[in-house]
């Protein structure tokens, strides 16, 4: 049976040392040290994880046997053809390795060093050619860069890794840049395996509730990429999916369980069979320490002059929007800022970190062409505007409810010991580990209907009609929403008006893992805030029960949608958090037009 591993690795290394930032620093600085949104000065997991690499293949050329599985525990050189989705992880993970700061050997003020590149005619310095370099690790001095590798392991394999990763790095000369001038010399390294590492609080008196409060704590940065900017920048979204919480419990399951696989619910035991039938919410960021999930701003928002100033109200029940005090209400579209309402809502946007990164030339050892990437990282750990240190975390919310009342004891059990022991593993691209707390959280409550009206607002997206009804740009977007309220409503609730956004989601990877051998049909994805003012149809009863199912298990994928209640052929289902709603919010139709 494998279980999750550490390693807790300390390298010694003699300075000078250099190992430069991505984004730059004061003026004149050509190359500063890197250090991390919070300040702290590092060296990069993958740096370290590609000198590993490199030194098993140099044991595996000389001694000519595989006794260093690096193509297992690093990864295998992903073919040039390949498509970036189809590669294969690595079994090791590697954290960032922090600076140790130590009061008896305080760092010195960064010194700064001068490279030039000299005309060999003239022997002048050539014009442009003269780079500054800044490190406060001075030459001759020895410190101390503390990480963690973390895998999912039998104990065969662990002690395996024990041994090649003493060799590995004893037998790394130096790490960082300008090695070949004598930068970066590694004079020691120690590591020390434990099963037993940083885990979550509250597991002892909240797991017997239906519904879970769950903080996720990350132990480095996240990168939960969504759209692209450029084909080689990742920048990530600020939250967590239900889906990719879900992805990382299941991967866990199958790792401990040695197994490969797509379907958890082949595994043999409980939390495998129900797993589908478990709903996890969204985990949205808050300063550490807070105990309710945000909100999100509702397109119905609009901000009107007022003879206090600007004011944010709702205009979810406004018949009709003329201008206020001589000025029309802007949506918004048309905010020069969202700060009051993000305040008003409790959203809190982490600071995020620019790393860049290339591939590197095994033989020249120089960056490849055309091989440079880089990631826009959420910082769990920041200096904030006050030039103090913040701490975040995610929250969610996990729902039993789905599952069968004789079976949800033994799935609630068996997930929290999963949860308590090992945290939740490999979130995000790259990969980290996030110790999980139990919390209790204020949940939201459906408040009573206004004059048979109810405000239903997206808090995540949701796909709420099929690709079909947007052939024609959605001109015809009234009718599409009011089919589905109707549909789903059994015909008790009638939409009246809607403030809503949509985008589209597709691609080579959503075609390749859900729809493959079918035709290629992109989701229309209604964005969080998108806001729908419903009436009373029918049986005010069953409507009211309809909204209360729908504010506690989510919208469902619109029946139009081909396959779309599957999670093995849509990923946007609410078992994966999407379709989370908030019926009538406290302030939604107090203010103008009431």
């Amino acid at each position: 049976m494998a279980e999750l591993t550490c390693w807790d690795v300390v390298l010694r290394i003699r300075g000078p040392l250099l190992t430069s930032s991505s984004a730059p620093l004061g003026f004149g600085i050509d190359t500063p040290f890197a250090r991390n949104a919070a300040g702290d000065y590092y060296l990069a997991g993958t740096l370290i994880r590609g000198r590993l690499k490199q030194s098993w293949q140099e044991f595996e050329a000389i001694v000519g046997s595989n006794d260093w599985d690096w193509p297992r525990w690093i990864g295998k050189d992903p073919p040039e053809s390949n498509e970036q989705w189809a590669s294969e992880r690595g079994l090791l993970q590697f954290t960032d390795f922090i600076y140790q700061d130590s009061p008896a050997k305080p760092l010195n003020k960064p010194v700064i060093t001068y490279r030039i590149k000299r005309d060999r005619e003239t022997k002048a310095v050539e014009s442009g050619q003269n780079q500054m370099i800044q490190s406060p690790f001075l030459a001759g001095e020895e410190y101390e860069f503390a990480g963690k590798i973390w895998a999912i392991a039998c104990e065969d394999e662990s002690k395996k890794i024990d041994t090649s990763l003493i060799q590995g790095l004893r037998w790394t000369p130096a790490v960082g840049a300008e090695t070949s001038v004598g930068y970066g010399v590694i004079t020691g390294a120690t590591i020390n395996r434990c099963t037993m590492w940083r885990q979550g609080d509250g597991w002892e008196t909240e797991a017997n509730a239906d519904r879970w409060g769950l903080a996720l704590e990350p132990e480095g940065p996240l990168c939960l990429s969504g759209r692209r900017l450029a084909e080689n920048i990742f920048v990530s979204e600020p939250e967590i999916t239900g889906g990719v919480i879900k992805g990382a419990i299941a991967n866990l399951m199958f790792g401990l369980d040695e197994k490969k696989g797509r379907d958890i619910s082949s595994l043999d035991s409980p939390l495998a069979k129900e797993f589908s039938k478990i709903r996890v919410l969204h985990a949205k960021p808050v300063r550490k320490g807070t105990n309710k999930r945000p909100g999100t701003i509702p397109l119905s928002a609009i901000k009107i002059e007022t003879n206090k100033g600007e004011q944010l109200q709702d205009a979810a029940l406004i018949r009709e929007l003329a201008p206020l005090n001589k000025r029309p209400p802007a949506f918004a579209i048309d905010w020069k800022s969202t700060a009051d309402a993000e305040a008003h809502f409790g959203i809190v946007s982490p600071i995020r970190e620019l790393r860049v990164r290339t591939r590197i030339e095994k033989d020249k050892r120089r960056a490849m062409d055309e091989k440079l990437f880089a990631y826009r990282m959420l910082a769990p750990r920041a200096i904030g505007v006050d030039g103090k240190v913040e701490e975040y975390e995610w929250l969610t919310e996990v729902d039993f409810e789905g599952i069968d009342e004789d079976k949800r004891f033994q799935v609630k059990r068996e997930l929290a010991g999963l949860l308590k022991k090992n945290g939740l593993p490999g979130v995000g691209k790259l990969k980290t580990r996030c110790a999980a707390s139990l919390r209790r959280f204020d949940t939201n409550k459906m408040r009573p209907a206004t004059k048979d009206t109810w405000i239903v607002t997206l808090r995540t997206p949701a796909v709420l009609c099929d690709i079909e009804a947007v052939l024609s740009g959605l001109n015809s977007a009234h009718a599409a929403y009011a089919k589905y309220f109707a549909r789903e409503s059994f015909n008790t609730l009638e939409l009246v008006r809607h403030f809503a956004e949509q985008r589209l989601s597709g691609g080579g990877y959503l075609w390749r893992e859900f729809q493959e051998s079918k035709k290629y049909r992109p989701y229309v994805m209604t964005q969080p805030g998108s806001t729908f003012v419903l009436k009373l149809a029918g049986d005010e009863q069953a409507a009211n029960d309809k909204l209360a199912n729908w504010l506690r298990s989510g919208l469902p994928v619109s029946a139009e949608v081909p396959d779309g209640q599957d999670w093995r052929t849509c990923p946007y289902v609410p078992e994966n958090g999407f379709g989370e709603i908030i019926v009538n919010q406290d302030w939604q139709g107090e203010g103008v037009g009431r």
